[in-house]
């Protein structure tokens, strides 16, 4: 039925399973061989009655459309039209019963055919539809699981990107070590550090070694290996030399990797730049150390102490002051340094003044 237009498709699919639909269409086929028949014949000018092939063809198509119901009406009909229409003199004891039986044979033979061939094309049209129907279902579930794996290597990219810009931005990186090649992998970060680029640093771990400080190699050398060997972590923080002669302070943390079965042994972690929180050390130190200088040089005795009244530190002068040496003194309570009639009071005074600080001698305001 795949030749037909979708309007002949259409009539065809509500009425031929009706019980009129065998009749209407055997006397359809028989009536246009009839109709043939005579316009052979007045266009020929031969007997109709040759055109017998014509009834034939009436009765195939009929088997074929309607049936084996339409093949034996259209049998029926052929075998009482021809001799009725075409032959002078008829009776119905000339009706040629072998062949009308042949007629039969071949009506039943065509419808035969044509249901085998129906039932054929239906099975192929519900296996096209299943196929169809799960050709669809998995392409909607690829298209789902595309779409899931793009938002998540799209999450992935931003979250890469983010933890990109965040490690860029605290002047830090990560790296990856493998220990059986002995390559290092690098992020751009990392390089930054280095003050390398792509194409100065290809992996070799004796780069690296060659930049860190002398004096800081050996210790980082044996905290790595220590953590590879009890398969754990580490942290150190170390010195390189970049090719200018600048020295960066470096904190390098790092962790052995989980390993698979084909996998070699990994060493991953972070690299970050401390030079500045080193240089602010160094600063406060020597800063302190000043005030230290200062404090145990002054030529008047001072005496540091806490909220409770304890003593935090004194001055060498402040001991010499009092008979006591320095480390005596520490963690006392600044009364032992006043007479007995007076500690109450100053007590008290203490305590008003660390309730309100600022620079006043103890005891007024």
């Amino acid at each position: 039925m795949h030749f037909l237009p979708p309007h002949a498709k259409d009539f065809h699919a509500r009425h031929s399973e009706s019980w009129y639909w065998a009749p209407l269409v055997a006397t359809g086929f028989v009536a246009l061989a009839v109709g043939s028949a005579y316009g052979l014949f007045y266009s020929v000018g031969r007997p109709s009655v040759g055109y017998g092939f014509l009834f034939l063809f009436a009765i195939m198509g009929a088997a074929w459309w309607g049936g084996l119901t339409g093949g034996i009406l259209a049998s029926v009909e052929s075998a009482v039209v021809v001799p009725l229409l075409f032959v002078k003199g008829f009776d119905w004891a000339d009706i040629d019963w072998p062949r009308f039986f042949l007629l039969l044979v071949i009506a039943g033979l065509v419808s035969w055919a044509a249901h085998k061939k129906k039932a054929t094309a239906r099975a192929l049209e519900l296996t096209n539809e299943e196929l169809e129907a799960r050709v669809r279902e998995r392409t909607a579930t690829l298209e789902t699981q595309i779409a899931e794996k793009m938002r998540i290597a799209e999450s992935l990219r931003e979250t890469d990107e983010q933890l990109r810009m965040a490690m860029a931005a605290g002047r830090m990186g990560n790296w990856m070590h493998d220990l059986q090649s002995d390559r290092v992998t690098w992020s751009d970060s990392v390089l930054e550090l280095f003050g390398l680029t792509r194409d100065e640093f290809d992996g070799n771990a004796d780069i690296i070694r060659q930049m860190i400080h002398p004096e800081d190699w050996p210790g980082l050398r044996d905290t790595v290996r220590a953590a590879a060997n009890r398969g754990g972590s580490f942290e150190r923080e170390f010195r390189i030399v970049l090719r200018d002669g600048t020295v960066r302070w470096l904190r390098s943390s790092g962790q052995m990797a989980p390993m698979s079965d084909n996998s070699s042994p990994r060493m991953v972690g972070i690299t970050m730049d401390i030079t500045e929180t080193k240089t602010a050390q160094e600063a406060l130190g020597e800063r302190e150390e000043t005030l230290r200088a200062y404090f145990e040089a002054a030529s008047q005795g001072i005496v540091v102490i806490d909220e409770g009244g304890g003593i935090v530190q004194v001055n060498r002068r402040l001991a010499e002051m009092f008979g006591y040496r320095q480390e005596e003194l520490t963690g006392q309570r600044l009364e032992i340094l006043l007479p007995e009639r007076f500690r109450r009071a100053h007590d008290q005074h203490r305590s008003d003044y660390f309730r309100d600080l600022r620079i006043r001698p103890m005891g007024t305001g």
